[in-house]
């Protein structure tokens, strides 16, 4: 898996990539049952702020961002640390874990004061996707790569409340962010099963052992990645379209794919200086 970095060669008139991009975006074809040909997933689990009385504690804040690559040809999990993405974040508005929040997901006091802060989180995945090549290249405007979560509440519900927090604009976009893959769905449609279940449930339907701690963000991520290996394994056309797209703009916060057409932009001209 070589990255971006060492493969990359100097972008030239990538104008024609982002007018791709923002004529999708404005004639709303992103939101057709559209087929791509990924190359890679990136298996994401965030892991936010909480406690016993959910309804009483609010706002929730990401502690944990892990997300973990798959390569669709090969079925490759890049589980080294080199390779994969992982960081805990300093929350703001509760800046003590509770008690409940640590024993279920066994992330202490040490482990969030010792992390980083949200936006700097933002700006490393950023760059760590640009890095290791998952983001779109000049000869087409189709992404290369695409988010796996075990469910929608990470991207349309958790990323939106942390914009919200933190006052994340569209000037700060993340990266593959704009639409995503919700691995129940596709586990529903691969097995027939009658209703969603959850990732515990899928390991267990396909006789897949647990690792690590049920709710750590970094060992939920290796377990999805083992289900989406598994149901790549049966069919993967499955997961060569998106099931969910981002729609809301009500709190004047967007994502489009453009995001990630122009970001990569932005990155090789920096590149191309360098190297000139």
């Amino acid at each position: 898996w070589l990255s971006r970095l060492e493969t990359m060669s100097l972008l030239e008139q990538v104008d024609q990539l982002i007018s791709l991009a923002q004529q999708s975006s404005a004639h709303g074809t992103r939101r057709q049952s559209q087929n791509y040909t990924f190359k890679y997933l990136v298996v994401l689990d965030f892991e936010a702020t909480c406690a016993s009385d959910k309804g009483s504690f609010k706002p929730t804040e990401i502690i944990e961002w892990p997300a973990m690559v798959i390569d669709i040809e090969t079925l490759k999990i890049y589980n080294e640390p080199k390779d994969y993405f992982h960081f805990y974040i300093k929350p703001k508005v509760h800046p003590k874990l509770t008690p409940f929040c640590t024993e279920l997901t066994k992330i202490t006091q040490s482990m969030v004061d010792a992390g980083i802060d949200i936006l700097d989180a933002l700006q490393r995945w950023n760059s760590w996707c640009y890095a290791h090549d998952l983001l779109p290249h000049k000869e087409d405007a189709s992404p290369r790569a695409c988010v796996v979560t075990c469910g929608d509440w990470d991207l349309r519900t958790m990323w939106s409340g942390q914009c919200k927090v933190s006052d994340i604009s569209f000037r700060n976009a993340a990266v593959l962010f704009s639409a995503w893959i919700n691995i129940k769905h596709i586990f529903q449609k691969i097995t027939g099963s009658s209703k969603k279940i959850g990732m515990m449930g899928m390991l267990h339907a396909l006789n897949l052992a647990h690792e690590g701690t049920h709710h750590s963000g970094i060992d939920d991520v290796r377990n999805i990645c083992k289900i989406c290996v598994e149901l790549l394994k049966k069919n993967k056309d499955m997961f060569m379209t998106y099931t969910t797209y981002y729609s809301s703009s009500r709190d004047g916060y967007m994502r489009s794919f453009y995001d990630d057409v122009n970001y990569a932009r932005k990155m090789d001209r920096k590149l191309a200086k360098l190297q000139t």
